[in-house]
């Protein structure tokens, strides 16, 4: 039952809602207000395994993977590593989303701000790797290197 409907009948019983992300309204407007309880149950999981020994292994969607890595490493949580494994999740779970099994090793002393991105469950190698660099999430860290020396400083106005 949502919300909406939880008022409608006069319940209490329903969610204290907060803007995490102290995102303006059009942001609901445009979508970047989209929000899925999952990543705030993964975010909350990572507070609390922030500064600790610790792994968190869970099967999610692939956008919600990287919403949540971006939020750790913009708060600097101590992550020792991260892997993300792609899976089909038709074959699996008989439903059409991109979807992955995501690693996270944190450490008192972790300051790791790279996943390693793998195809398959059973891939030995990373494919590719994205991260948070120059303070911007980074979708293919080794073309960023390469290339990063062409990006200005952007128009001052």
């Amino acid at each position: 039952m949502t919300n909406s409907a939880l008022s409608e009948l006069g319940s209490a019983n329903t969610l204290v809602k907060a803007n995490l992300d102290n995102l303006r309204g059009i942001d609901a407007l445009t979508g970047k207000s989209n929000f899925d309880i999952s990543e705030w149950m993964l975010r909350k999981n990572l507070e609390w395994l922030d500064g600790k020994h610790g792994v968190l292994a869970v099967l999610c969607k692939t956008t919600v993977a990287r919403k949540v890595l971006a939020y750790a490493w913009q708060r600097g949580m101590r992550i020792a590593s991260a892997s993300l494994y792609h899976f089909d999740s038709r074959a699996y779970f008989g439903v059409a989303v991109d979807a992955c099994l995501l690693l996270v090793h944190s450490h008192p002393a972790g300051n790791s701000q790279q996943c390693a991105v793998f195809s398959t469950l059973q891939a030995h190698y990373p494919a590719s790797m994205f991260g948070w660099q120059d303070g911007v999430m980074v979708a293919d860290l080794a073309l960023y290197q390469k290339w990063c020396s062409l990006f200005g400083t952007g128009l001052k106005g």
